[in-house]
């Protein structure tokens, strides 16, 4: 099988690196080899552990180079959404306020004050 051959090859190159630990970066060129193996290995289901074993990568090594998703995509940060300020003596500061924070948190019926000290809170 092809992919196993590639798994080999890789290895072989990972082992020529000798010891690795923290603080010794692979070389980018492996490392681009090791994200494109992954990607195809994830795509057929395949655990986090089993290819670290094929190419003699820490898994957290491998999850932290392909960014957790399967395989070496970027992932696109979060873009700030457009929002509105009313100006309006009608409403108090507790009347229709709610936020829902970006982790999902939802908080209803409090003052300005309150909402930050609750957020703050909760990180």
């Amino acid at each position: 099988m092809q992919g196993e051959q590639t798994a080999a090859e890789i290895r072989t190159a990972v082992e020529a690196l000798g010891e690795r630990g923290r603080g010794y970066k692979y070389p980018k060129q492996i490392r681009e080899q090791v994200q494109a193996f992954v990607t195809e290995r994830r795509g057929m289901g395949v655990s986090w552990d089993e290819i670290s074993a094929e190419v003699g990568v820490n898994p957290a090594t491998l999850v932290r180079w392909c960014d957790g998703n399967g395989g070496g995509v970027e992932k696109t940060p979060a873009a700030f959404k457009a929002v509105s300020v009313r100006d309006d003596a009608a409403y108090s500061a507790t009347d229709g306020l709610v936020l829902v924070s970006p982790l999902g948190y939802r908080v209803e019926g409090l003052g300005v004050e309150s909402v930050v000290a609750v957020m703050r809170a909760l990180g």
